[in-house]
């Protein structure tokens, strides 16, 4: 979670997905299930749920690196900030647990609703039952692709602070293969390209002087995305939401 939370920071990536690898399939990939009870795979599976694992948007760590970030900027007090945060967790969590219990009452929660929440919910404990009556060996294939991976990623970030010029960033490594970068890689080069021009033909003058129009744009997008999910919900009709 800490280094999905740095590549939201530095690549401002906001539905970051991450590879299909977390703690439990690390762990059968490497040992294989043979050599764990079903105690150990029962633990390891609430290691693989999808906040933990492969779709982070629901990731707050980013959002709170950022909130401290920001009161570095502004000289806030940041042990009232932290007060503040673990509040927002507190009522964060019981409100949307409140809010999800009614809606799958009231509609089904996999009749009417989105039933990704539901098979998000069971996906680890449908996988044990798989570990349990099909026992699997190492794969070491796997094995030495995550070696490889690792080392190839070491690689980039020393390269990365030891030469100015290196161009390639570690972590888009580590998202260029993700759900997320195959839907997206176009914003990607446009906001790359936008910047290079700005600051090739510009300068920093002219960076600082865009920033606004920038910041107007991504406000503008949620903007407009909330007033029309402010409508569909008074009025029923079915409009275009905004998904992150």
């Amino acid at each position: 979670m800490v280094a999905a939370a740095r590549i939201r920071a530095e690549t401002g990536n906001a539905w970051l997905f991450g590879p299909d690898v977390d703690s439990y399939r690390l762990m059968t990939t490497t040992f294989g299930t043979t050599v764990y009870t079903h105690a150990d795979l029962t633990i390891l599976a609430y290691m693989r749920s999808a906040i933990a694992s492969f779709d982070l948007r629901c990731l707050s760590m980013p959002n709170q690196s950022d909130a401290y970030k920001m009161a570095d900027a502004m000289a806030v007090n940041k042990r009232r900030l932290t007060a503040a945060i673990i509040v927002a967790i507190v009522a964060g969590v019981l409100v949307s647990l409140c809010i999800a219990l009614a809606i799958w009452y009231a509609y089904g929660a996999g009749a009417k609703t989105d039933a990704w929440r539901t098979y998000m919910g069971r996906q680890p404990f449908d996988q044990l039952a798989d570990a349990m009556n099909t026992p699997v060996k190492t794969d070491v294939s796997g094995t030495l692709a995550v070696g490889a991976g690792f080392a190839a990623t070491v690689g980039l970030m020393l390269a990365r602070s030891l030469f100015t010029w290196w161009p390639f960033h570690p972590a888009g490594y580590a998202i260029a293969n993700t759900a997320t970068m195959n839907t997206v890689w176009l914003p990607f080069f446009i906001a790359w390209l936008t910047k290079v021009v700005v600051l090739r033909y510009g300068g920093i003058r002219l960076y600082r002087q865009s920033l606004p129009f920038f910041y107007g744009v991504i406000v503008g997008d949620f903007l407009a995305g909330g007033i029309t999910t402010f409508v569909g919900c008074v009025s029923g009709i079915n409009v275009y939401p905004i998904n992150w």
